[in-house]
């Protein structure tokens, strides 16, 4: 492993604050923004961390800034929902919300109780926005049972469990992280530094 794949490595060890930092930092953007009468309108919702670290790895290997997340207008909805979801209702981004006791109840019923809410079903969701789709609650319930058979193991962006799964000793974990990402964190400086010396 050369020095830049030990970097972008470890660059899975940098929590979402650190990420952000970064971002911020570089001017990449991480925030998620959708159309509405042909103009960007920004959202309090961050981009997922395999897409931060993507941005950031491309920036760093080529110097170009990668462009926002943009939903489309037509799967986005920032009304409150006043009634009890249907199978058939479409789930907008804007109005599914983590622990709201109606969608899980209706996703469970769908799933033969196997639903949790997590990073899996935020994953299966924004798939289906990003191609403009407001899925079905039917639909997604699918999708999510889909993509939960078919995740074996943790993600390398999840840099606790991939650690947890292959056995690694966790007790100074927490140590562990804090050294690799501090070490992420001062390359990237030094990177800024130079850049701004230029």
């Amino acid at each position: 492993m050369n020095e830049m794949e030990k970097l972008f490595s470890d660059m899975n060890y940098l929590n979402l604050g650190e990420l952000r930092s970064i971002c911020e930092e570089l001017k990449i953007p991480y925030r998620i923004f959708y159309k509405k009468e042909g103009r960007l309108r920004t959202t309090s919702a961050y981009d997922r961390k395999d897409v931060m670290l993507e941005r950031i790895r491309s920036f760093l290997s080529t110097g170009v800034i990668s462009d926002p997340t943009v939903l489309s207008a037509q799967v986005v909805n920032f009304t409150r929902l006043t009634t009890l979801p249907k199978e058939t209702d479409p789930i907008y981004f804007g109005q599914y919300k983590n622990g709201n006791m109606d969608i899980d109840r209706l996703v469970k019923k769908l799933t033969g109780g196997k639903f949790r809410n997590g990073a899996i079903a935020y994953d299966v969701l924004r798939d289906y926005w990003l191609q403009g789709e407001a899925p079905s609650y039917k639909e997604f319930s699918k999708s999510w049972l889909k993509a939960t058979a078919q995740h074996v193991q943790p993600k390398a962006e999840w840099a606790y469990l991939t650690d947890l799964a292959s056995g690694c000793n966790m007790q100074e974990w927490k140590k562990l992280r804090k050294e690799k990402a501090a070490s992420v964190i001062a390359y990237i400086k030094s990177r800024i530094q130079y850049r701004d010396k230029k």
